[in-house]
């Protein structure tokens, strides 16, 4: 009986030995794992970020679409749409766009509030993308020229935008181009009435213009100005496909259109699909 039960508590012993192991040896397995699982969540988001900060730092004009969806392709990030750039970018970051997001063609305006032709470009604009069909949009750059007061018009601009997008940007943008009395002299309305006019939230619109909280993006747009070489407002930067051409100084919608029309005869798309209808 002595004996029988010394070896039954000597395999009981192994036993446990064995169970002690084997589970030594999957906390060791499971660490692994994790470590494993952990560095690759670490490279994946390192990579993310890096590739974030890489696509911010382009400039629209330097990748096509094509090789700009291949390399968000290769870290397994979709883009909804062309515009849209870094998934989850933040508001006061996005483009000022104005018409379709699937429209062919781009016309990058980069202009200044208190500039007196950037006034009398912008209801063109508007127009040609109006009676366009969706065939194009505008994205709207600053190029604050004129100081204190067409960077302070500009914020007021991106204020807007943070409480009601671009359908607010292009709101107060027009508001401020009719009530701007030009060359540095500023709106006839303080910013803030004509917050009021567009139904904003006066008080939080104000927090923004004392805080200057899109002033990043205003500096952003300029500093993209002046990698492109523009040296007047308005400029506009016309882009279809991977072409794009640059145009200085204040144009009519007629010859934006017969430039856009310009930019399809490689594919030999006639000219008359860059609008649906003919400017008003």
């Amino acid at each position: 009986m002595g004996e029988h039960s010394t070896t039954t508590n000597q395999a009981a012993g192994k036993g446990k030995k064995w169970l002690t192991g084997l589970t030594l040896s999957l906390s060791a397995t499971a660490l692994a794992v994790s470590m494993l699982n952990y560095q690759r969540t670490s490279n994946v988001l390192a990579e993310g970020q890096l590739l974030s900060q890489r696509v911010q730092a382009v400039k629209p004009w330097a990748y096509s679409a094509g090789e700009l969806a291949s390399a968000l392709a290769t870290y397994g990030v979709s883009r909804p749409d062309k515009r849209a750039v870094v998934p989850g970018l933040e508001l006061v970051n996005a483009e000022r766009s104005y018409g379709s997001a699937t429209s062919k063609f781009t016309i990058i305006e980069y202009s200044d509030f208190e500039c007196p032709a950037c006034r009398a470009h912008f209801p063109e604009l508007i127009n040609l993308v109006d009676s366009s069909g969706g065939n194009i949009s505008v994205v709207f750059k600053h190029v604050p020229v004129h100081g204190k007061t067409s960077m302070n018009e500009a914020i007021a601009a991106e204020c807007a935008a943070l409480q009601d997008g671009n359908n607010g940007f292009f709101k107060m943008a027009g508001l401020i181009f009719e009530t701007t009395e030009g060359n540095g002299a500023g709106v006839v309305r303080p910013v803030g009435q004509l917050a009021k006019e567009l139904n904003l939230d006066h008080r939080e619109f104000m927090r923004c213009m004392d805080q200057q909280t899109p002033i990043g993006k205003v500096r952003a747009d300029l500093d993209e100005a002046i990698g492109l070489g523009i040296q007047q407002t308005p400029s506009s930067l016309l882009v279809y496909k991977d072409r794009h051409a640059l145009l200085q100084g204040m144009y009519s919608g007629e010859q934006l259109m017969e430039a856009l029309a310009e930019l399809t005869k490689a594919d030999g798309e006639p000219a008359k699909k860059a609008n649906a209808r003919e400017p008003q």
